[in-house]
């Protein structure tokens, strides 16, 4: 999460985890976390690993699905820089 440039750390996420207020996934090559806010709101804690398009679909499926179930709309790409380019070539945002 650190070299990532997360304001979070592994024990923030931890803490969430048990509270309910986030989500992890884990698949073969990438991991990655969501935190949930009382007005509705998500972020996305973390995005790491190797990536291959089948964990990035599988990843980024689970993190809908489980938005959608609370009532969420869509997801909002922060992070590094190019990482939203590189999810709009790859056919994951628009």
């Amino acid at each position: 999460m650190e070299n990532g440039g997360s304001p979070f750390t592994v024990d923030d996420l931890l803490v969430k985890l048990r509270c309910g207020e986030a989500g992890m996934w884990i698949s073969n090559e990438l991991h990655g976390s969501i935190f949930w806010y009382n007005d509705n709101t998500a972020e996305i804690g973390h995005m790491s690993g190797k990536w291959t398009d089948q964990d990035g679909a599988w990843l980024i499926e689970k993190m809908r699905d489980a938005g959608q179930r609370r009532g969420l709309t869509e997801i909002r790409v922060n992070g590094r820089k190019g990482w939203e380019r590189f999810l709009k070539i790859k056919g994951f945002l628009t």
